[in-house]
């Protein structure tokens, strides 16, 4: 095993310096909301074959190390995978075959061992493989509107190595981007200029996904603005709708009132027509029919005057029919007596 900042001198005259640094601590983090094969990215590797050397120049072959005094790290031991380069690699999706519990994933205390044809054994120092379970999460940095010149922050954590991308919440048009960094954080500054003036929705990608369950309503200028438009544009709408429903009105209703209004015309002119004051001819006419009535009803209808039965003719006499009796006749001489 070639130690840190240790120098040998090999076999065949050539030396080997190791210039790199053991890292004791390799942090992985998982997606605990997800289920894809990728959820763990691609783990963590270590570069092993660096760290031993062979005196005599023979090639090793590097294992990872089953302490027999424990149990502990079996599973471990099975699921670390070495390349034929010498690349060690830890993936704890694997682990979820034993165990969804993501706290079970981790493996400490790990150790390689390299061999050499004669059997001969060299072993690393120990190494910590730690599974950090995280989700998508964002926060807004700040407060209130947004100047029309301005820029609004967004924080948030997940995956390293995972693009996170801000859209317009209306058309999905692209405000800017991040990619999570190593210790899961991530950072995106929207400037006001790629947002409309007044209210806006900002939603998030995560991992070509949509999470719907994180989206910010963002105000860029004066609120106050955006509310007296609105008020305005609902004026406009109601004096277009008091406009449309007065219309309706007259179409329907002064129409039938101008049809009564005819109708009643010309049915008082066929009254005019039928003699508007026969009711007055006719008060008229019942009295004067009534008094002719009256009096014939209070006078004995006239008598024929009685004609006198046949009489002697007297010279110098006529017979008078009112007087019903003789009188001197007065065309004549004097009566005879």
């Amino acid at each position: 095993y070639l130690a840190e900042g240790e120098t040998v001198d090999l076999l065949d005259g050539t030396s080997v310096t190791q210039e790199q640094t053991w890292q004791r601590t390799n942090v992985i983090f998982c997606d605990e909301n997800s289920q894809a094969q990728d959820r763990c990215g691609v783990g963590a590797s270590i570069e092993l074959a660096g760290w031993f050397y062979d005196p005599e120049g023979e090639d090793l072959n590097i294992e990872v190390w089953d302490d027999p005094d424990t149990y502990d790290d079996d599973q471990c031991s099975e699921q670390i995978q070495i390349d034929v380069n010498g690349k060690a690699t830890y993936n704890p999706v694997a682990m979820s075959f034993y165990s969804p519990d993501m706290a079970e994933w981790s493996c400490s205390g790990m150790k390689f061992v390299a061999k050499d044809p004669h059997n001969s054994k060299a072993y690393s120092l120990e190494v910590d493989f730690v599974v950090n379970a995280v989700s998508f999460s964002v926060q807004r940095v700040g407060s209130g509107n947004i100047d029309v010149d301005g820029t609004v922050t967004f924080v948030g954590t997940g995956r390293p190595g995972v693009e996170v991308v801000a859209r317009s919440g209306s058309s999905s048009m692209r405000l800017g981007s991040a990619q999570i960094s190593e210790n899961g954080s991530w950072t995106i500054d929207v400037p006001a200029s790629k947002l409309e003036s007044g209210s806006n929705i900002v939603v998030f990608d995560y991992d070509n996904e949509r999470m719907t369950e994180s989206s910010y309503s963002i105000q860029i200028g004066d609120a106050d603005d955006g509310s007296r438009f609105g008020w305005i544009l609902w004026a406009v709408l109601s004096v277009v709708v008091i406009a449309l429903l007065g219309g309706v009105f007259v179409f329907f209703f002064v129409e039938f009132e101008e049809e009564d209004d005819e109708s009643l015309l010309m049915s008082e002119e066929s009254q005019e027509e039928e003699d508007v004051y026969a009711w007055g001819k006719q008060a008229q006419e019942e009295p004067a029919a009534a008094q002719p009535a009256a009096q014939s009803a209070a006078q004995p209808a006239a008598q024929p005057a009685a004609q006198p039965a046949a009489q002697p003719t007297y010279p110098g006499w006529q017979w008078d029919a009112a007087s019903n009796q003789w009188i001197p006749d007065q065309s004549g001489g004097p009566p005879q007596q």
